[in-house]
């Protein structure tokens, strides 16, 4: 599988080869925030790059930034910006 592609608190503990709550305890103490919203944090800035510089679909760009149905990709959107992905391309 596309390293990339692996988006989950578990691939990223055992690519660093510790356990997930030591994982969690490491992001709190140097990065005042969890493993799960650095994630979301690059998988945010991964589709706000594809919509700014491909024409790929709102499904294609969820792909992408691993996601297996395009409504997580909005979701995250919603969360994070209060906007879908499709707001965010027409601002560009």
């Amino acid at each position: 599988s596309d390293p990339a592609r692996s988006w989950r608190v578990q691939d990223l503990a055992e690519a660093v080869h510790v356990s997930p709550r030591v994982l969690e305890r490491q992001f709190a103490r140097t990065l005042g925030h969890s493993p799960k919203d650095e994630i979301d944090a690059i998988r945010l800035r991964h589709a706000l790059s594809l919509l700014e510089d491909s024409n790929r679909t709102i499904s294609e760009i969820a792909a992408a930034c691993g996601f297996d149905e395009p409504r997580g990709l909005t979701l995250l959107f919603r969360r994070k910006l209060g906007i879908t992905p499709s707001q965010a391309r027409a601002t560009e």
